[in-house]
């Protein structure tokens, strides 16, 4: 009888994956809410500053972008967690550019610092698969 060989997958890969796979949902999540916040409720937030409609307009942008980011990432997790390089390289590219964009947003005073925690769970998720211990799993 022939037995085949299965491989383990490493314990960092199953935690990475499920730090894209939660910070996916937070993700669309973050970005429903904000694309579907009401824009009188938004106004009466921003009001008294200059450029309310193009400060508007930049809180659904946000939302937008976090809402492609957690869809995509969401898309590719599962790629990850069988081993496929490339579904672990866009992830990891997702997770950067998403995470640059919030940092900039809040150099600039556009968000709190506390918006970092979600790109600092994407981050930890894309430091992980590449361990010495996860990175074995994606080389074939």
């Amino acid at each position: 009888m022939i037995e085949t060989m299965k491989r383990t997958r490493p314990r960092v890969v199953d935690v990475a994956f499920w730090l894209w796979a939660v910070g996916a949902i937070l993700l669309i999540l973050l970005g429903l809410i904000t694309v579907t916040t009401s824009s009188d409720g938004l106004r009466e937030q921003l009001a008294g500053t200059d450029g309310v409609d193009t400060e508007i307009l930049l809180v659904r942008a946000l939302g937008g972008l976090s809402l492609a980011v957690g869809l995509a990432v969401g898309l590719v997790v599962h790629g990850v967690r069988e081993g496929r390089p490339r579904s672990r390289f866009v992830a990891v590219l997702l997770s950067a550019v998403y995470s640059v964009v919030q940092m900039l947003l809040v150099l600039v005073g556009l968000h709190t610092v506390f918006a970092m925690t979600l790109p600092l769970m994407l981050l930890v998720a894309s430091v992980l698969v590449f361990r010495p211990e996860g990175h074995g799993w994606f080389v074939r």
